[in-house]
Protein backbone atom coordinates (compact mmCIF):
# COMPACT_ATOMS: atom_id res chain seq x y z
CA UNK A 1 0.00 0.00 0.00
CA UNK A 2 1.09 3.53 -0.67
CA UNK A 3 -0.37 6.70 0.13
CA UNK A 4 0.02 10.20 -0.57
CA UNK A 5 -1.81 13.55 -0.26
CA UNK A 6 -2.58 13.17 -4.00
CA UNK A 7 -2.88 9.51 -4.21
CA UNK A 8 -3.18 6.02 -3.26
CA UNK A 9 -2.54 2.70 -4.66
CA UNK A 10 -2.77 -1.31 -3.50
CA UNK A 11 -0.12 -3.08 -5.88
CA UNK A 12 -0.07 -7.19 -5.42
CA UNK A 13 2.62 -9.33 -7.41
CA UNK A 14 0.98 -12.81 -9.27
CA UNK A 15 1.60 -15.09 -11.64
CA UNK A 16 -1.40 -15.33 -14.29
CA UNK A 17 -1.89 -18.83 -14.87
CA UNK A 18 -2.19 -20.71 -18.58
CA UNK A 19 -5.68 -21.47 -17.42
CA UNK A 20 -6.60 -17.91 -16.76
CA UNK A 21 -8.38 -14.81 -18.94
CA UNK A 22 -9.91 -12.06 -16.63
CA UNK A 23 -9.22 -9.77 -13.83
CA UNK A 24 -12.47 -9.15 -12.09
CA UNK A 25 -13.50 -6.61 -9.61
CA UNK A 26 -16.29 -4.80 -7.93
CA UNK A 27 -15.62 -0.93 -7.28
CA UNK A 28 -17.61 2.25 -5.75
CA UNK A 29 -15.96 5.37 -6.29
CA UNK A 30 -17.14 8.40 -3.74
CA UNK A 31 -16.06 11.66 -4.48
CA UNK A 32 -16.63 15.28 -3.29
CA UNK A 33 -15.77 16.22 -6.67
CA UNK A 34 -19.52 15.56 -8.00
CA UNK A 35 -21.43 17.54 -8.75
CA UNK A 36 -19.72 21.42 -8.40
CA UNK A 37 -16.20 19.84 -10.38
CA UNK A 38 -17.26 18.44 -13.61
CA UNK A 39 -16.34 20.07 -16.13
CA UNK A 40 -13.09 21.33 -14.11
CA UNK A 41 -9.31 20.66 -13.83
CA UNK A 42 -10.08 18.68 -10.64
CA UNK A 43 -10.77 15.28 -12.24
CA UNK A 44 -9.79 12.83 -9.84
CA UNK A 45 -9.70 9.10 -11.08
CA UNK A 46 -9.36 5.43 -10.48
CA UNK A 47 -7.16 3.09 -12.49
CA UNK A 48 -5.99 -0.40 -12.61
CA UNK A 49 -2.63 -0.76 -14.46
CA UNK A 50 -0.60 -3.59 -14.86
CA UNK A 51 3.15 -3.89 -14.83
CA UNK A 52 4.99 -6.42 -16.58
CA UNK A 53 8.08 -8.10 -15.43
CA UNK A 54 9.97 -5.60 -17.95
CA UNK A 55 9.10 -3.14 -15.97
CA UNK A 56 6.16 -1.50 -18.81
CA UNK A 57 3.22 -0.57 -17.46
CA UNK A 58 -0.20 -1.37 -18.95
CA UNK A 59 -3.44 1.21 -18.10
CA UNK A 60 -5.95 -1.70 -18.25
CA UNK A 61 -8.76 0.67 -17.08
CA UNK A 62 -9.20 4.40 -16.16
CA UNK A 63 -12.24 6.54 -15.11
CA UNK A 64 -12.23 10.46 -13.66
CA UNK A 65 -15.05 12.40 -12.82
CA UNK A 66 -15.97 13.63 -16.27
CA UNK A 67 -16.46 10.27 -17.25
CA UNK A 68 -18.02 8.98 -14.50
CA UNK A 69 -20.52 11.88 -14.56
CA UNK A 70 -21.20 11.34 -18.23
CA UNK A 71 -21.48 7.84 -17.49
CA UNK A 72 -24.15 8.43 -14.79
CA UNK A 73 -26.24 10.77 -16.16
CA UNK A 74 -24.40 13.59 -13.94
CA UNK A 75 -24.07 17.55 -14.44
CA UNK A 76 -22.74 20.47 -12.67
CA UNK A 77 -26.56 20.87 -11.87
CA UNK A 78 -28.02 17.47 -11.44
CA UNK A 79 -26.84 14.13 -9.66
CA UNK A 80 -28.21 11.96 -12.48
CA UNK A 81 -27.77 8.38 -11.17
CA UNK A 82 -25.48 9.20 -8.12
CA UNK A 83 -26.14 8.77 -5.42
CA UNK A 84 -25.31 10.87 -2.46
CA UNK A 85 -24.49 9.94 0.45
CA UNK A 86 -23.69 12.82 2.48
CA UNK A 87 -24.25 13.66 5.45
CA UNK A 88 -23.75 9.87 6.52
CA UNK A 89 -20.12 9.40 4.62
CA UNK A 90 -18.24 12.98 5.30
CA UNK A 91 -14.04 13.48 3.91
CA UNK A 92 -13.76 17.05 4.16
CA UNK A 93 -15.31 19.95 2.40
CA UNK A 94 -18.31 19.02 0.24
CA UNK A 95 -20.96 16.93 -0.19
CA UNK A 96 -20.06 12.62 -1.45
CA UNK A 97 -21.53 11.29 -4.21
CA UNK A 98 -21.29 7.69 -5.03
CA UNK A 99 -21.07 5.28 -7.81
CA UNK A 100 -23.05 2.60 -6.15
CA UNK A 101 -21.22 -1.16 -6.72
CA UNK A 102 -19.73 -1.09 -10.25
CA UNK A 103 -18.53 -5.03 -11.71
CA UNK A 104 -15.33 -4.63 -14.02
CA UNK A 105 -13.69 -7.53 -16.03
CA UNK A 106 -10.84 -7.21 -17.67
CA UNK A 107 -8.37 -9.26 -20.05
CA UNK A 108 -5.28 -10.75 -18.87
CA UNK A 109 -5.08 -13.49 -21.45
CA UNK A 110 -1.79 -11.66 -23.17
CA UNK A 111 -0.40 -11.78 -19.67
CA UNK A 112 -0.70 -15.83 -19.58
CA UNK A 113 2.42 -17.72 -17.89
CA UNK A 114 3.88 -14.25 -16.78
CA UNK A 115 4.47 -12.66 -13.43
CA UNK A 116 2.67 -9.16 -13.23
CA UNK A 117 1.91 -6.50 -10.66
CA UNK A 118 -1.81 -5.06 -10.76
CA UNK A 119 -1.83 -1.81 -9.33
CA UNK A 120 -5.05 -0.30 -8.52
CA UNK A 121 -4.81 3.53 -8.08
CA UNK A 122 -7.08 6.56 -6.14
CA UNK A 123 -5.70 9.70 -7.82
CA UNK A 124 -6.48 13.08 -6.21
CA UNK A 125 -5.90 15.68 -9.08
CA UNK A 126 -5.49 19.36 -8.52
CA UNK A 127 -6.30 19.94 -4.75
CA UNK A 128 -6.03 17.78 -1.55
CA UNK A 129 -9.20 20.19 -0.28
CA UNK A 130 -11.93 17.24 -1.91
CA UNK A 131 -11.63 13.77 -1.84
CA UNK A 132 -12.04 10.95 -3.41
CA UNK A 133 -11.90 7.44 -2.42
CA UNK A 134 -12.47 4.13 -4.42
CA UNK A 135 -13.77 1.06 -2.21
CA UNK A 136 -12.96 -2.52 -3.75
CA UNK A 137 -14.21 -6.28 -3.25
CA UNK A 138 -14.19 -9.41 -4.71
CA UNK A 139 -10.98 -8.59 -6.59
CA UNK A 140 -10.27 -12.35 -8.34
CA UNK A 141 -7.50 -13.46 -11.32
CA UNK A 142 -9.49 -15.86 -13.41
Amino acid sequence: MRYRTSSGSLSQCLKVENNQSSLTLKWNFLSEEFLEFIHSEFQDYFRIKLIKSDGAEVTLFSKNIDQLAAQFGADTNQIGQLVKVSPDIVFDRGDVYMTNWQSTTLDVTPYRGQTIVIVLICGDIGDSIYDTAILLDEVKIQ
